[in-house]
């Protein structure tokens, strides 16, 4: 977008976490009539070569000097108790379960305008109607059609625990670290229900006042980097859980309709990782062809669930 607008990134002033530049900041910059057209830097040079002025760096550093860098850490800062706890448990996770992960994607046309025909309807209930609720409902039937994938593993009696109850796990993020709250028994949850869960567990998790009792119970867990415009990853398995299903950006994209012509589409993208030991590559790829079919129609997801 800089690009196209003829704008030097060093000219906008950040906004975002950690200095970055977001799009509403250069958004902001090009509607505020400050960018200059393309030519402007080079004409500026030319013009000081032939009337012997200062070189047009110069000028161009005087008139708009860039904001300074923030300076570098040093030293060593120790963890938090959050943090410490959040590394023992991913160091735990890694060394002992030998992880598989599929990637694929969906397209989900029909899911985004299903979520935009009843954004409104949930904001007028104080929701706010997230992809990720859906993606919750879709998870929690799959893990219904697919009970291995809702299990625990005792390996020292080499035995698969299943879970009368589909809780799932939704990963937060958080100043202090990342907290994973729990939707119980998301199975026989509406959507605007799990929505609404999602919203409160959140807040609760950001202000601090999240309590032991929501973060605990879990079979299966998603953790989403498509806020943040993340495409595919690799997320280390929850607890005693089997299975944790990454979720992606939703992009625009060219896609093949069934009439063979090429159209743009809405592809999300999905990660599901899983434990080796229970779930081979063939069960872990069927159920996640399952989640995809809920989620590329919200209307089958009613009817299957």
């Amino acid at each position: 977008m800089a690009y196209e607008n003829n704008v030097d990134l060093a000219d906008v002033q950040p906004t975002g976490r950690h200095g970055h530049i977001t799009l509403a900041d250069l958004q902001s910059y090009i509607d505020s009539g400050q960018k200059q057209p393309a030519q402007t830097v080079s004409q500026t040079a030319e013009t000081a070569v032939q009337n012997s002025q200062v070189p047009a760096a110069s000028q161009t550093q005087q008139a708009a000097a860039p904001t300074p860098a923030p300076a570098l850490k040093e030293g060593r800062v120790d963890f938090t108790p959050v943090r410490r706890a959040i590394a023992k448990a991913m160091s735990h996770q890694n060394e002992t379960i030998p992880t598989v992960t599929n990637f694929d994607q969906v397209e989900v046309s029909k899911l985004v305008e299903h979520r935009k025909h009843f954004k409104q309807q949930a904001a007028d209930q104080d929701i706010k109607l997230t992809y990720l609720a859906y993606v919750v409902k879709a998870l929690a039937a799959t893990a219904k059609k697919f009970p291995d994938l809702n299990a625990s593993i005792d390996i020292d009696k080499f035995q698969t625990i299943y879970h009368d109850q589909i809780n799932v796990g939704v990963a937060v993020n958080a100043p202090s670290g990342l907290f994973v709250p729990v939707i119980f028994d998301a199975d026989r949850k509406s959507i605007l229900t799990i929505a609404k869960e999602i919203q409160d567990l959140a807040a609760a998790v950001r202000s601090g006042s999240i309590k032991a009792a929501q973060m605990q119970g879990s079979t299966i867990t998603v953790s989403n980097v498509g806020s943040a415009r993340g495409s595919w990853f690799t997320p280390i398995i929850n607890g005693k859980e089997v299975a944790i299903l990454g979720l992606g950006t939703i992009a625009k994209e060219p896609v093949i309709d069934k009439n063979g012509a090429i159209v743009a589409g809405q592809l999300m993208k999905l990660s599901l990782s899983y434990d080796h030991r229970l779930i081979d590559g063939m069960l872990g790829q069927q159920a996640l062809n399952y989640l995809k079919s809920l989620l590329a129609d919200p209307e089958y997801m009613l009817m299957e669930v």
